[in-house]
């Protein structure tokens, strides 16, 4: 069977522009591998692969094993068996634009610290190390390959959180919870509640009874993947209607309308309210999309619907979106429709690049 060989990371880096896991995220694991918890690792390792055939390729199942991201080795020494995971060696996948990895583990095996088999394997085993012979260790890292991917197999059986986390079938982006296909518990839930699965994914903060600007604030910032701040008391007028504005005594109406000083006399066919609108300030991260956002795109009406069903009828809100000059959506002469004061710009990118402008959304 042939091995993946150890590269350079840099160079995988440039590989994988579409992996689901962040790479920095796995650099992490190879750089401290005994801070990490075992299934968190093989998790993120995992989340590379995308919906379809790739997920035959999960550690425990039937694919190739050469297919497959992780190959797990046990440590061979006769110590104390430490932390679960000892090492990670970052590999090239078989699978384009994938990084891979052999991790070794020191909690399970056929020999060494946790060994299922008599110590004199173990002991047979290193000396043959020391004699520069790994076939023996090769043949049982057969073996502790298929065991060890069964037995995160079977803690991933028994965790609902990670058999139904929404799969990537695209790259990640600013808005992962909301274009990931639904799994069958969220279809389920939708139906049950008549909710859209958005709205369930955000259940709690939209189950409480009492809005709060930081609760919005933390919503909007995990959906958008902006810089949120949420401005309260930002007044507007309200028209009243005829029957609710004031008027004075007379024949047909002694006692007036609304016409105690003081109390609920007003001027004019419209009143100043103050607590019934609220301003959002979205400030994407430096070389973040901001298309998605404008209107008619896929994630403008999702994200004022999810402010809605938050705040509910009675209160008002206007966003903005804060986009440095070089980030803006480019207008070209086309077909194609220029949202005017969205996309239309005569500042130069170069000179007023770092130029901030603020679009109402």
């Amino acid at each position: 069977m042939t091995m993946s060989t150890e590269v350079d990371f840099d160079e995988l880096i440039n590989q994988s522009a579409n992996m689901s896991a962040p790479a920095k995220q796995l650099q992490a694991i190879a750089d401290s591998p005994t801070e990490h918890d075992f299934y968190q690792a093989v998790y993120q390792f995992q989340q590379q692969l995308l919906q379809g055939k790739e997920q035959d390729h999960k550690v425990g199942h039937d694919a190739i094993p050469s297919e497959e991201l992780l190959r797990f080795k046990s440590d061979q020494h006769l110590g104390f068996p430490g932390q679960a995971i000892s090492k990670v060696n970052l590999t090239q996948a078989s699978a384009a634009k994938k990084i891979a990895a052999e991790m070794h583990v020191s909690f399970m095996g056929l020999t060494g610290p946790s060994g299922v088999l008599p110590q004199h394997y173990t002991e047979l085993l290193l000396e043959r190390l020391r004699l520069k012979d790994t076939g023996m260790r090769d043949f049982y890292d057969l073996f502790n390959h298929r065991i060890i991917s069964l037995f995160y197999r079977a803690w991933e059986k028994y965790r609902f959180s990670v058999n139904y986390q929404p799969l990537q079938d695209s790259p990640p982006d600013s808005v992962s919870a909301f274009n990931n296909q639904k799994d069958s518990f969220t279809h389920v839930l939708s139906l049950l509640s008549g909710k859209k699965s958005l709205n369930c994914y955000y259940g709690g903060f939209l189950n409480r009874k009492t809005p709060s600007a930081e609760s919005l604030r933390i919503m909007l910032k995990d959906f958008t993947g902006c810089e949120v701040e949420i401005a309260s008391f930002q007044g507007r007028w309200q028209q009243l209607s005829a029957n609710e504005q004031t008027k004075l005594s007379s024949r047909a109406m002694p006692e007036g309308q609304y016409a105690r000083l003081g109390v609920d006399a007003s001027i004019g066919s419209r009143v100043w309210d103050i607590n019934s609108s609220i301003s959002i300030q979205l400030t994407p991260k430096d070389g973040q999309t901001v298309s998605a956002f404008m209107p008619g795109e896929k994630c403008y009406q999702p994200l004022k619907d999810l402010v809605s069903s938050y705040l509910g009828q009675t209160a008002k809100f206007k966003i903005y979106l804060d986009v440095k000059q070089q980030d803006a959506p480019k207008a070209q002469l086309s077909k194609a429709a220029v949202p005017l004061g969205l996309g239309c710009g005569l500042l130069s990118r170069t000179e007023h690049g770092q130029q901030t402008k603020r679009l109402m959304i």
